[in-house]
């Protein structure tokens, strides 16, 4: 009786061993997929700020060390150092966001607004609310056990339904069918008399 009772404890205890390896196992899953939530808090935090280099400190948890120190760089080229303090007051305002869960990348289409300052500081000409519109693709990471932005690239997406396309908008056009068989026809009768 007694060993008939330790076989159900130790059959218990593989149980909740079992379940509870599964329920981690669920966790560390989920850890690896890629919310919309999370990409659309980057752009909040990437896509909000006072002027250059101010949201930093709001965007570097959202990045490895990597992209942060190139992120970095970029901003302090002279090029984006000599538009510091004329164009302010980034805020985010929307994003479509298309997440690609095997590659763990997203494609966002993302509108900003900011405002152009003539002079440093003065809000006097100012041309606010200015509408801004990016694509990126975001491609993450999992470090640490959490998915971190490890690339962030922009993006010019095209559209072939403008009038001016010469793209067919349902793939390859068809030959009809009394054309091709003509043709064949014809072929067939010109290696006829080639014999």
């Amino acid at each position: 009786m007694a060993s008939a009772g330790l076989e159900r404890r130790a059959a218990s205890s593989n149980k909740t061993k079992t379940t509870t390896n599964q329920q981690e196992q669920i966790k560390t899953n989920q850890k690896a997929e890629l919310s919309q939530k999370q990409v659309k808090d980057f752009l909040v935090a990437y896509f909000t700020k006072k002027d250059l280099e101010e949201n930093r400190e709001r965007y570097r948890p959202f990045m490895t060390k990597g992209l942060y120190t190139s992120e970095v760089n970029q901003e302090d080229k002279a090029v984006n150092q000599a538009y510091k303090g004329y164009v302010v007051d980034y805020v985010f305002q929307s994003a479509q966001i298309y997440i690609d869960q095997e590659n763990l990348t997203a494609i966002v289409q993302v509108r900003y607004s900011n405002t152009l300052l003539s002079k440093k500081n003065n809000y006097d000409k100012a041309q606010t609310n200015v509408a801004n519109e990016t694509t990126l693709k975001l491609t993450y990471s999992k470090q640490d056990g959490k998915l971190l932005l490890n690339s962030k690239e922009q993006l010019l997406l095209t559209s072939n339904t403008g009038t001016t396309s010469s793209y067919p908008d349902y793939g390859a056009l068809k030959e009809d069918s009394e054309s091709s068989s003509s043709s064949s026809e014809e072929a067939t009768e010109s290696s006829s008399s080639q014999e």
